[in-house]
């Protein structure tokens, strides 16, 4: 998860509730941020050790929550297999763009496509290697 998405959780959390419960979560960032659960780790350094070192010998898959910094990191890196967006019947305004931070052309295969009674839908592509 990247610091910035962490930090809007840890504020809904207060009136909604921890929306990822007891899974263990990884917080990216470089910034002292305070631990909100026992299930909160952070990481500063370099996502391939991260992914090919933490994570791939413990979990078969692993869900990234993080804005477009983090996750353009994660694409530039071949780091990431799939990307799932969500498209919000809603016009946020000042925003970063989502691809902006990739910095290459990425090939990707529509996987899958929902549509939600709320107006969302979510687009889930395969990123070609």
């Amino acid at each position: 998860m990247g610091s910035r998405t962490y930090e809007h959780a840890i504020n809904l959390s207060k009136a909604y509730g921890w929306p990822y419960g007891d899974i263990p979560t990884i917080v990216v960032t470089h910034r002292n941020l305070p631990i909100e659960r026992p299930n909160i780790e952070f990481f500063a350094g370099d996502l391939e050790i991260l992914v090919n070192a933490q994570l791939k010998p413990k979990y078969k898959n692993v869900w990234l929550a993080g804005g477009a910094i983090l996750a353009g990191e994660f694409i530039r890196l071949k780091l990431a297999d799939e990307i799932r967006l969500s498209i919000v019947p809603i016009i946020l305004g000042n925003v970063l763009l989502f691809f902006d931070h990739v910095g290459q052309e990425q090939e990707m295969h529509l996987l899958d496509v929902t549509a939600y009674k709320n107006g969302m839908v979510e687009l889930c592509y395969e990123i070609k290697k």
